[in-house]
């Protein structure tokens, strides 16, 4: 038998020996069923912390109802954190440990009340500590959260709210600088409100740092305090390809680089979100036809205007035609920071 179902045999145990020893339960005088729905949640759901410092987190419960016992497991990246320790909260008295692993990437606990009512409502159930030892970002991923009921055993299944953990160098111990850059979305008049954004620092992980551009052609991207490290570089303007994470374009930042080459937004990109709100990643043949469907049609906010002109006429679809074939990786291979 392996160690998850031995473990929910003595858990299911333990339930039918409490309902031997008990009656069936009911909720304390005053006591009124929960209004909401039974989750947990990591709290709070994200967290950053200096590498080798120590991440504090609660498993707060929302909405418990008569709830005797509790089976729950944690995972996360080992790679960045060295150690998990935990103290109860006030949720639950009287706990007896049931089951209890620990191990590089993986906590599982199992609580049981003894000879003690169910308990009703919200409350602090663990407090959890993270001790980092690497940067990066993990999640603190709930899985697998089983309540049972005092005095039937009667099984529930909470929603879970899982968090994230970010671990950087210290800040006080890496200089930092102005960055500046300029984008123009291509064909376009006004290239403001292009959304540029340099990721989180390979090494030191430090960021996101997001920037909007201004209305000037030269210089209208300014990224504050940046600092030093190797960033991935994102990019998104209505009508154009975007700049992804996957096309994987990075920018060294240190004293002697504090400038981003100039970026030119490849356009014609005509349907440039999905039905989801998702970008749209490459210019095709729907684009072509949104363009040559709107041919000859004026006015703001047209899908077919990818020059942002106030017209649909034979410069959107050259645009579209010359970029054709073009996805969100092809169009900047050839772009270095």
């Amino acid at each position: 038998m392996n160690g998850k179902r031995w473990q929910r045999t003595i858990l299911l145990t333990i339930m039918a020996a409490s309902l031997a020893l008990s009656s069936a339960a009911l909720p304390p005088a005053g006591a009124a069923l929960a209004q909401s729905s039974l989750t947990v949640a990591v709290t709070p759901t994200f967290v950053d912390v200096i590498r080798g410092g120590t991440a504090s987190y609660h498993l707060w419960v929302t909405g418990g109802e008569n709830v005797n016992a509790i089976d729950l497991t944690i995972t996360y990246d080992p790679a960045l954190i060295s150690e998990v320790s935990y103290t109860y909260g006030d949720y639950l008295d009287n706990i007896w440990r049931v089951y209890y692993v620990n191990e590089p990437g993986y906590f599982q606990i199992s609580l049981v009340q003894l000879a003690t009512p169910g308990v009703w409502g919200d409350g602090d159930l663990l407090n959890l500590n993270f001790i980092t030892r690497a940067n990066g970002i993990t999640p603190i991923t709930l899985e697998e959260v089983i309540f049972a009921a005092y005095g039937t055993g009667d099984k529930s299944y909470p929603d879970e709210i899982s968090g994230a953990l970010l671990i950087h160098s210290n800040p006080a111990l890496t200089p930092n600088h102005d960055v500046i850059g300029t984008v123009i979305p291509q064909g376009q008049m006004n290239p403001g409100g292009v959304t540029v954004t340099l990721d989180y620092g390979l090494v030191h992980w430090f960021g996101p740092y997001p920037a909007i551009s201004t209305g000037q052609l030269q210089n209208n991207l300014l990224f504050p305090q940046v600092e030093e490290d190797e960033y991935r570089i994102t990019a998104s303007a209505p009508g154009c390809l975007p700049l992804t994470i996957e096309a994987n374009r990075i920018v060294s930042i240190h004293a002697a680089k504090t400038s981003l080459n100039p970026l030119y937004l490849r356009s014609g990109n005509a349907v440039w979100e999905d039905e989801n709100g998702e970008p749209d990643l490459v210019i095709d043949a729907l684009d072509l036809a949104v363009v040559c469907g709107m041919y000859g049609a004026a006015g703001a906010g047209l899908a077919g205007d990818v020059n942002f002109d106030g017209r649909v006429n034979i410069i959107d679809v050259t645009t579209v035609a010359g970029n054709y074939g073009l996805n969100h990786i092809t169009a900047y291979a050839d772009w270095i920071p």
